[in-house]
C-alpha cells in the first residue's frame, strides 16, 4: 500500500511542477502547493488554504535558487514543492537568520486557536496544501491566475485529498463559493457557531470551514477559544 501511495503522490507532484512551471513562466508568478514538509501516507490532519502570501516573480525565485545551489535552475521540480517546517507552526531557522517576519502574524492568530496541547501538537504535525499554487498578495489578487490555471490547482489539490485519504480535513476560508471550488457540495455547507461552517465533499468526507485568518474578529482571543472547541469536537467524532 506504502509504494503504491508514493507512486501516485509521485506521479502527482511530477505533474503538479511541470505544468506550473509552464504556467509560472507565462505570469511570472512563483508557485509551491505546500506550507509543511511533503505528506506522509497517514495524514490525520490536511489544511487546504487557499493561496500562499507574496507576490514573487518565478524569474526572481529561479535567479535565487540559482545562486543558492551555485547552478543553473530553470524550474522548480517535484522536490521543491514544500518547506522543511509546517509554517503555520513553526517560524522556520531562515525567517529568523535574517530577521524577517514572515508568517508571525498568521502564527499569532493561530495560537488562539490551537491553544490545547493536543490541537497543538495536531497543527505541528498537520499537511498545509494551498488551493491555488501561485504567489499571489491576497485572495483579491487571485484574479491575476486565469481559469486555466485555477482549475488546474483545483482539480489537482481534490486529486490529491482522494490519493491522501486524510482522516481529518479544515479549510481555511468560510465562503461558499471558493468552499465548492474545493470540491465542497454547495447544498450542505452550514453556519456551526463563531463563524465556522461544515460541509460534505464531493467523495462524501465531512469537513470542516474556519475563516481566512486575516478576518480579525475571527480570531480574537475569545472567538479563537471557541473555534478551537469546535475543532476538538470535530476531531474527536
Amino acid at each position: 500500500m506504502k509504494i503504491e501511495f508514493e507512486m501516485k503522490l509521485q506521479s502527482w507532484l511530477y505533474e503538479v511542477a511541470t505544468t506550473c512551471d509552464k504556467y509560472a513562466k507565462e505570469i511570472d508568478l512563483d508557485f509551491y502547493p505546500f506550507q509543511s514538509p511533503y505528506p506522509q501516507s497517514n495524514i490525520e490532519l490536511l489544511i487546504v488554504a487557499i493561496n500562499p502570501g507574496g507576490s514573487k516573480s518565478y524569474k526572481e525565485m529561479l535567479e535565487e535558487k540559482s545562486k543558492e545551489f551555485g547552478k543553473v535552475i530553470e524550474a522548480r521540480t517535484s522536490d521543491m514543492l514544500a518547506y522543511d517546517v509546517n509554517m503555520y507552526a513553526l517560524k522556520p531557522q531562515w525567517e529568523i537568520d535574517n530577521k524577517l517576519k514572515g508568517n508571525d502574524v498568521m502564527r499569532a492568530k493561530l495560537k488562539r486557536v490551537f491553544v490545547t496541547e493536543h490541537l497543538r501538537n495536531l497543527l505541528k504535525e498537520s499537511t498545509i496544501i494551498n488551493l491555488y499554487y501561485f504567489n499571489t498578495q491576497n485572495t483579491k489578487t487571485l484574479v491575476k491566475l486565469t481559469n486555466t490555471i485555477k482549475e488546474f490547482c483545483e482539480k489537482k489539490t481534490f486529486e490529491f485529498i482522494e490519493i491522501t485519504k486524510p482522516q481529518k480535513i479544515l479549510f481555511f476560508t468560510s465562503d461558499n463559493y471558493t468552499l465548492s471550488k474545493c470540491g465542497v457540495q454547495i447544498k450542505s455547507i452550514r453556519s456551526i457557531g463563531n463563524y465556522v461552517k461544515e460541509g460534505i465533499l464531493k467523495n462524501g468526507q465531512y469537513v470542516l470551514a474556519l475563516p481566512n485568518p486575516g478576518f480579525y474578529r475571527a480570531y480574537s482571543n475569545n472567538n479563537g477559544k471557541l473555534i478551537g472547541d469546535h475543532i476538538e469536537k470535530y476531531i474527536n467524532n
